[in-house]
């Protein structure tokens, strides 16, 4: 059978002389970040970039809007736009930090409460002769608070004993999460009452350190107080738990507060009053220039 005009321009095709093509001898791969990692420890995210070859200009993009420029010899201060004529950067480490804005979400009715959330932060390495490199990495942002209860302050507004007695004798016992912390003997006057005949109990302060729960988990510390008021026929004993949440709602970043109240117990009553103290961490260093270490 005789062969169609477009069989033979196929069989003419298919006899071309093939060309096989090498590929280079130069390894084109751009090898100018070797690490890159980022820590975050509260608001604050730190970078650590190793490079392996001078780097013309390091750009580092937080994910929050915010970038930097890196174009200085080390030991320089940053700059934020590249300088035109500038020594490149040795080879070695670099260390930037960056503090993030507290993200908040909707809380219950119409507050907010701070909450994690996740960054994609990525580098730039543009070395002298304009190759380029790139490396990222997600980080997510859990705000972490300090709360501060200072010394809890005691005192009688009525008596506990018969007016023969001249004098309270108090046993007071404190557990901070199921632990004994401290005890006091306390002797107040039967005869002068209120907060200006009142005591401060030293050693009954304490702090901690959490992260913002999820939403609709909470978490407490809890102050426990076992009072003994010792008399001659029959004690009197009180007890009585301090909750502190370990949240909040609102935005501040720190706030103070001052509670007030009194605990009864077998015909005893006594009358405390104590402040805490929340503070956002922002672990910075005192100096939040780049930090330079030759390799």
């Amino acid at each position: 059978m005789k062969n169609s005009g477009l069989m033979n321009d196929v069989e003419r095709s298919s006899s071309t002389q093939l060309v096989n093509v090498k590929p280079n001898s130069k390894d084109c791969t751009v090898k100018r970040i070797i690490n890159f990692s980022v820590i975050a420890d509260s608001v604050v995210a730190k970078a650590i970039i190793i490079t392996d070859a001078s780097s013309r200009r390091l750009e580092i993009d937080w994910g929050d809007g915010n970038i930097e420029v890196i174009n200085r010899r080390p030991g320089f201060n940053n700059v934020t736009q590249p300088v035109l004529g500038g020594q490149p950067l040795a080879p070695g480490s670099y260390e930037l930090y960056h503090r993030y804005e507290v993200f908040y979400t909707p809380g219950f009715g119409d507050s907010v409460i701070p909450a994690p959330r996740e960054y994609l932060v990525s580098v730039r390495s543009d070395d002298v002769n304009g190759l380029v490199d790139f490396s990222s990495q997600r980080i997510i942002i859990t705000p972490r608070y300090k709360l501060v209860v200072y010394p809890f302050f005691f005192w009688l507004e009525s008596s506990c004993d018969s007016f023969t007695d001249d004098f309270h004798h108090f046993r007071i016992i404190q557990m901070i999460e199921g632990r004994m912390n401290h005890n006091w003997d306390w002797r107040p006057s039967n005869s002068f009452l209120g907060r200006f005949e009142g005591i401060r109990l030293l050693g009954s302060q304490h702090s901690v350190e959490y992260e913002v729960p999820r939403l609709g988990e909470f978490s407490f510390l809890s102050i426990r107080f076992n009072i003994t008021e010792y008399d001659w026929l029959f004690n009197d004993h009180i007890v009585f738990n301090v909750n502190i949440p370990l949240y909040h709602n609102g935005r501040e970043e720190y706030f103070s507060e001052r509670i007030e109240s009194a605990a009864v117990g077998d015909g005893c009553t006594v009358h405390f009053n104590y402040t805490t103290e929340v503070k956002l961490l922002i672990p910075l260093p005192s100096d939040n220039s780049p930090v330079f270490i030759e390799a």
